[in-house]
């Protein structure tokens, strides 16, 4: 299977790395397909969507100080919170230390 590197605009350091469509061939029929939608950490299209800017949430659904919203981005689990300044915050939705689930804290 051929395949071709491209370095992307916007002076980022990352590579496109392009495969022809016939990568999904008779004989592994939805390789490109695979490689198309899966967009976690260490994938391609993971690689090329994370620099980006995503929609996350509406603005109103984020209250302050309010209820802490659930967000599924790239395949990562995340809470999004708005504190008392009005500023908009993502983070991982677990305790990086103990694992423990965010959702279930308090937004002071």
């Amino acid at each position: 299977m051929q395949q071709t590197r491209c370095k992307l605009d916007g002076g980022l350091n990352n590579e496109l790395l392009l495969i022809p469509t016939e990568a999904a061939s008779h004989d592994n029929p939805g390789r490109g397909s695979k490689i198309l939608t899966r967009a976690g950490l260490g994938t391609a299209m993971g690689g090329l969507m994370r620099p980006l800017w995503i929609p996350a949430a509406a603005s109103w659904e984020i209250e302050a100080d309010g209820n802490l919203v659930r967000v599924m981005l790239l395949g990562e689990k995340l809470i999004a919170f708005r504190d008392t300044s009005e500023h908009v915050g993502i983070i991982d939705h677990r305790c990086p230390h103990s694992y423990a689930s965010l959702f279930f804290g308090r937004n002071e």
